[in-house]
């Protein structure tokens, strides 16, 4: 029965995927896509995001709470490191009040969207996601004393930062 309860709260009917908008690594930071959404027919006990796994048919959605205390709700995705737990709780914090007024429906997705802050601009250590170098001939943009890293594709390829003196 468990595992019954577990897998539908891991997928995503249709009606919840219309009220969602997805933010890719390249504009989070965080190494997978996630997903945000407005709470409009209060369907769950805690404001949330989703992390999402998997390919294009298998998609699996791991809910991870944005208020006080960030956890995963249901699972932990599997192969998702302790540096990546960290860079994604620390997105969370740096984008509460942005993700918490989008849940509940005090701003729009677009105003949400414009809003979200990279985690290469919080002011704690941004090196923890620089695992990867830069593809060569890349041309980064430099903000606030760090390199935003970038891959190609969907190769799975952390996506973070580094700081530059």
């Amino acid at each position: 029965m468990r595992a019954r309860k577990l897998n539908k709260t891991l997928t995503v009917s249709n009606d919840e995927f219309f009220e969602m908008s997805n933010l890719w690594p390249q504009k989070t930071g965080l190494a997978y896509r996630i997903w945000i959404s407005v709470d409009i027919n209060h369907r769950y006990a805690r404001p949330q995001l989703r992390v999402e796994q998997g390919d294009g048919r298998n998609q699996i959605f791991y809910p991870v709470s944005i208020d006080d205390r960030v956890e995963f709700l249901a699972g932990r995705p599997r192969g998702l490191s302790a540096a990546q737990f960290r860079d994604l709780r620390r997105f969370i914090i740096l984008n509460r009040e942005v993700l918490l007024a989008h849940w509940h429906d005090e701003i729009d997705s677009g105003s949400a969207l414009t809003r979200i802050q990279h985690i290469c601009h919080d002011n704690g250590d941004a090196g923890s996601s620089a695992e990867h170098a830069a593809p060569a001939g890349t041309d980064l943009p430099r903000q606030r004393g760090v390199d935003l890293l970038a891959t190609t594709g969907l190769t799975g390829r952390t996506f973070g930062c580094r700081r530059w003196n």
